[in-house]
């Protein structure tokens, strides 16, 4: 029996799994890559604010939710550039990270998780993690993406 609350659910088996407010602060570092979920779901961001390479925007790994490594690999890291209001929305598994924020003013954003009841998340564990920071960053390293 599921104790997520019955408030969150959109439909039969799938949940909002987080609700959030994320600011990257005037002089932020970038966080590291990681996955928000190690199952399929759906992750939205909402800039409230336009983003901008310079601003932290977020750095997607396109293709790593498949797990085939010559896929993103040599596709490397896209940083998503969009408007205020904009919808960003990606398979959980992607590999990810926020940029740094190297301008005077702080980007908040909006996001949103949707999961299945199922496979909450994160689902990998801090091992899990780990691996997949280090594998952004060797896609970092071997296509000279911004560090």
């Amino acid at each position: 029996k599921s104790t997520t609350p019955t408030t969150n659910t959109i439909m039969d088996g799938i949940y909002r799994s987080e609700l959030q407010l994320m600011t990257a602060v005037p002089g932020s570092g970038n966080q590291s890559w990681h996955k928000d979920n190690r199952a399929r779901g759906l992750s939205i961001i909402v800039p409230l604010v336009d983003f901008t390479p310079e601003n932290g925007g977020t750095q997607l790994l396109l293709g790593s939710h498949n797990n085939k490594w010559p896929v993103f690999a040599n596709g490397g890291a896209r940083v998503i550039n969009a408007p205020a209001g904009s919808v960003v929305a990606y398979d959980s598994r992607t590999i990810h990270r926020g940029l740094g924020n190297e301008t005077s003013e702080g980007r908040p954003a909006l996001i949103f998780c949707y999961d299945r009841v199922e496979t909450p998340p994160p689902g990998c564990g801090t091992l899990g993690s780990v691996g997949t920071s280090y594998q952004g960053r060797l896609v970092d390293i071997l296509t000279g993406a911004r560090n």
